[in-house]
């Protein structure tokens, strides 16, 4: 399954900060995941208007706030993949700690990067 977030209409008054799209997307997020404990989530941060690494830094911070509040039994994972001309992409992934195929999970996120080098990406 694949899901994104984007926004419907821009307004013309650009609001930094909204707490109801950090709400939302948070209680999507922590709806899915307790609600399929056996599923890993891998988060991609879009690139194309050059934003990634500030979304990336965000969404950081908000599962760090979040993930003790709610007593979430979640761990994260983050990798920046770079490709020659050092454009990065920024990955992260969040699953259950109960999940059944966690360590496996676990070993190929974090080889991701070494995958797609060996692979000539």
């Amino acid at each position: 399954m694949s899901f994104g977030f984007s926004l419907v209409k821009e307004s013309e008054k650009k609001q930094q900060n909204d707490k109801r799209i950090r709400d939302t997307i948070i209680t999507i997020v922590g709806d899915y995941l307790m609600l399929h404990p056996e599923t890993a989530l891998f988060i991609v941060c879009d690139t194309s208007d050059n934003r990634h690494v500030f979304r990336n830094n965000l969404f950081l911070k908000w599962f760090d706030q979040f993930n003790p509040i709610y007593n979430l039994n979640f761990s994260k994972y983050d990798l920046r993949i770079c490709n020659e001309d050092d454009d990065c992409a920024y990955c992260s992934l969040i699953m259950n700690r109960n999940c059944i195929e966690y360590l496996n999970i676990k070993k190929a996120f974090l080889n991701l990067d070494n995958d797609l080098i060996a692979k000539g990406y």
